[in-house]
């Protein structure tokens, strides 16, 4: 039987007060950061004794982004970042992606490996093929971040109804 070793969850229905006892009852170290006094939204992440991680508050913006470090498995891996998203739909896309490429900047100045996780809320993105120019410029300007960190976007499943990539994965290198 396989486990995970990390589970990371955005969008949640947790409050502050909800301890989701299931996860903690399966990982050992679960971490939130959620909207005070509000119901929906919110990040979490949890991991089981085979991975050593923390949060890294000084790497995070104010916006819906939790930041972990990672200690690989081996010597070859010794840190990786993990940048966890959730960015509502009604929220200021200018804003967002200049919050996310400040967190970015800082993590790629201390951790070689980055991954990129979360509910970005951008329908109009082909992920199939994101050289095809977007309809919006903050489409483009997305895109144009993510590459200049270097992030390929791994997820190749749609993640909605309507067949929309809402949820991706981007890593700076595939094999993470």
């Amino acid at each position: 039987q396989r486990t995970l070793s990390l589970i990371a969850i955005n969008a949640t229905l947790f409050t502050v007060l909800d301890k989701p006892a299931e996860l903690q009852l399966c990982y050992r170290k679960t971490v939130q950061k959620l909207k005070p006094n509000l119901r929906g939204g919110g990040i979490l992440y949890g991991t089981d004794n085979r991975l050593s991680s923390k949060r890294r508050p000084d790497l995070e913006c104010s916006c819906e982004v939790l930041v972990c470090e990672i200690n690989g498995r081996s010597a070859s891996r010794s840190k990786i970042a993990l940048i966890l998203v959730y960015r509502p739909p009604s929220s200021d896309i200018v804003s967002f992606i200049n919050m996310l490429n400040e967190t970015l900047i800082k993590a790629s100045n201390e951790f070689s490996y980055v991954c990129l996780i979360g509910d970005f809320n951008m329908p109009n993105i082909d992920w199939n093929s994101p050289d095809t120019s977007p309809a919006k410029s903050t489409d483009v300007e997305f895109i144009r971040m993510t590459q200049s960190h270097a992030l390929d976007q791994l997820n190749t499943y749609p993640s909605n109804a309507n067949g929309s990539f809402l949820d991706l994965v981007f890593a700076n290198d595939s094999t993470l």
